[in-house]
């Protein structure tokens, strides 16, 4: 009996026991150290970080492409104006030279010489009037687009550069000043009048048409830049305020261009009309 009391008895300490135990032991889902609510909330912030990190990554990427891209036709617009600037630096030369192995003294107008500031050229045309060589028929030859008012005069005679020593001592030699001379050598010859007109028409008429080219060539390079400006630009207001600023460019060109073309034909009318109905060197 001792022995059967004894043996329920530990069989009875052994049914507590594992109930106990059955009690305190965790769910299966229990043995993460995460609840799965919070693993997947964090999986989700994760993800959105992700994107937004990818995002920018492209963002970055087409940014630099775009520079790259404006570098590239900011680099060729550049080749493309210093190329017109050569050319036009060597035809300026050729005019140049050619009018100083001609002898003639010319002056360009002010708004020539501030368009050719602006590209690099005005140490070839000053504005002031270039002091050429006397012509064989001896004096300086003035040039028809020079003003005969008192204060044009003045400007005009300021404006000009002194002569060289050789120079000087070949107008003194001909009859004293270059007017002077010039006054001798129409008295003395009759028909000298008449071929100094003619022959200032002529060089009038051939600088107003390399002038009319000049500005065609410039407003055609110009025109091409404001296209590569615009292809390069991507804001609509900066797009906007470019389009205002070049139509305003356009129509200054535009009054310019219409200038010398009615200048061109002007003197092509005046070289057509007879000789009796011409216009004399004092109008």
């Amino acid at each position: 009996q001792a022995q059967e009391a004894a043996t329920q008895d530990g069989m009875a300490r052994k049914q507590e026991l594992t109930s106990c135990i059955a009690s305190c032991m965790p769910m299966p889902y229990l043995c993460s150290s995460v609840p799965p609510m919070q693993a997947q909330e964090a999986a989700a912030k994760d993800g959105m970080e992700r994107e937004q990190l990818r995002r920018r990554l492209d963002e970055k990427k087409d940014r630099v492409e775009a520079l790259c891209a404006e570098r590239a036709a900011l680099t060729e617009q550049l080749a493309r104006v210093r190329h017109s600037m050569s050319m036009q630096e060597g035809i300026v030369r050729h005019s140049i030279d050619m009018l100083r192995r001609s002898g003639t003294s010319f002056s360009l107008p002010h708004d020539i010489a501030r368009s050719l500031t602006e590209f690099g050229t005005a140490s070839f045309f000053p504005r002031a009037s270039l002091a050429l060589p006397a012509s064989r028929s001896g004096g300086a030859i003035q040039s028809a687009s020079t003003s005969t008012s008192p204060t044009a005069a003045s400007t005009h005679s300021k404006r000009v550069r002194p002569l060289s020593a050789a120079a000087a001592a070949l107008r003194a030699s001909r009859g004293g000043d270059g007017l002077e001379g010039h006054a001798l050598s129409s008295r003395a010859r009759p028909g000298a009048n008449e071929n100094q007109m003619k022959h200032e028409r002529e060089g009038e008429g051939s600088r107003r048409e390399d002038e009319l080219r000049h500005v065609l060539r410039v407003e055609i390079d110009k025109e091409a830049e404001r296209q590569a400006i615009l292809a390069g630009t991507k804001d609509a207001a900066e797009i906007a305020r470019l389009q205002r600023t070049f139509a305003r460019e356009r129509e200054e060109s535009k009054r310019r261009i219409l200038a010398l073309s009615t200048a061109v034909n002007s003197g092509a009318a005046s070289e057509s009309l007879p000789r009796q109905m011409r216009p004399s060197a004092n109008q």
